[in-house]
């Protein structure tokens, strides 16, 4: 018995089809995500969506949900995180998709979003023997910070530090290069904004797990160029670093040629997902990341599955 879980994002909407084996693990049977920057505009102030984003977003919707309906999932949850939770509007999207496809959204606080990301990371077989951890999940919205002690979520925050969000803000051309300026105001932003933040800085001496997309992308690109093993998923702050560097002085152009591994329609603020990496790394003093494709849908198919 199968479900799916719709995660309608700040910059990406996706779908999780996964189902629980005969040990009561959970198995993702196929995903999907389509890129429809619903939260463009959430650093100007402007608190209102626009009715060609809504319409951007139920198109993608649409897509999605056709995608999941294939597998027959007993079960169909969809959630929502930044950028339904801020804009002032958003109540006329979320009834929209009520009218069209008789389907309830849930909007996510930051700390239920946190909280299920911590959960779909205990689901990932490759940290079942790791006990102590710190997490992050970066958005295009927000950025989720996670603290699990003894296999137990013990902190978790939702920062205003997503992609979309920091690249909107702190540069003024996203198709040309990130000017010096740009480069230390994201990095002030950043550094400024986890240092209010005890929880995930209570314990330093753990790894540190990174999930999102851009961290995806980042793991394609170093494996590409033969800066780590293919299957390795621990990624070193000197390597990101340097990437960081020959990203930063490119156009977009350029960067859409030289990086093929990041899809077009992200590759405008990648150069900010890669400062932040960076300047989460740096706060808790960590020189290695450890990818992992586990995430909120993951925790929320799980939940979904174990009360079936």
């Amino acid at each position: 018995m199968c479900v799916a879980v719709l995660d309608i994002g700040s910059n990406t909407s996706k779908v999780l089809v996964a189902d629980l084996d005969s040990l009561g693990n959970l198995v993702q049977i196929d995903q999907k995500s389509i890129t429809c920057r619903l939260g463009s505009g959430l650093s100007s102030g402007k608190l209102l969506m626009a009715k060609s984003t809504m319409e951007e977003g139920i198109i993608a919707l649409d897509q999605l949900l056709a995608f999941a309906s294939s597998f027959k999932p007993k079960r169909i949850r969809v959630v929502a995180t930044e950028a339904i939770r801020k804009f002032e509007n958003a109540y006329l999207f979320t009834e929209k998709i009520k009218q069209l496809y008789n389907l309830e959204i849930s909007v996510l606080s930051g700390l239920e979003e946190a909280t299920l990301i911590a959960k779909g990371l205990m689901c990932d077989p490759s940290l079942t023997s790791v006990q102590d951890f710190n997490a992050f999940d970066l958005g295009g919205g927000s950025l989720e910070l996670i603290s699990v002690s003894d296999r137990k979520c013990t902190g978790c925050n939702s920062l205003p530090l997503g992609v979309v969000r920091l690249a909107e803000k702190f540069s003024d051309n996203l198709t040309g290069k990130l000017k010096g300026k740009s480069i230390l105001d994201i990095q002030r932003e950043v550094a400024h904004k986890i240092s209010s933040d005890s929880s995930i800085l209570a314990n330093r001496s753990v790894c540190l797990v990174g999930v999102g997309g851009s961290v995806i992308f980042l793991r394609q690109i170093l494996r590409s160029n033969k800066l780590i093993k293919k299957d390795s998923e621990r990624l070193k702050f000197s390597e990101i670093q340097k990437v960081s560097k020959i990203i930063n002085s490119m156009d977009l152009a350029k960067r859409i040629s030289s990086f093929p591994e990041v899809p077009a329609d992200r590759a405008d603020v990648f150069p900010t997902a890669l400062l932040i990496i960076l300047e989460v790394m740096k706060k808790l003093e960590t020189e290695t990341l450890i990818h992992s494709f586990y995430n909120l849908r993951h925790g929320l198919a799980n939940e979904l599955l174990l009360k079936n």
